[in-house]
């Protein structure tokens, strides 16, 4: 009971640090231009995104721990693991499309 208290509790801490950085990145590239704003933008919806499946990830665990999975469709749990999967991709995409262009 102690370690899955101590797991729950560093998860959602690791969470609550990925949304709170990319807010600072978010603030940050307020005062940047160019290339550094496009890549600090970027970076912030990247941690955003992985905070996504972070929560995703806490709220199944959560779930498997109350015994409230075998209660959950097989549509639900499809939902919620395709949103955590969707926003990670999508913003990792973003992100390399953004170190492309960069690039060039």
């Amino acid at each position: 009971m102690i370690l899955t208290g101590a797991i729950f509790l560093m998860g959602f801490a690791t969470v609550a640090l990925s949304l709170a950085v990319a807010a600072a990145f978010g603030r940050q590239s307020n005062f940047l231009k160019g290339d550094s704003r496009k890549l600090s933008k970027s970076i912030s919806w990247q941690l955003v995104g992985e905070s996504v499946i972070g929560l995703g990830s806490l709220v199944f665990a959560y779930a498997a721990y109350q015994e409230w999975l075998e209660d959950w469709s097989i549509g639900l749990q499809s939902s919620i693991r395709f949103t955590m999967f969707l926003a990670t991709s999508v913003t990792t995409l973003h992100l390399w499309f953004v170190v492309r262009t960069l690039n060039r």
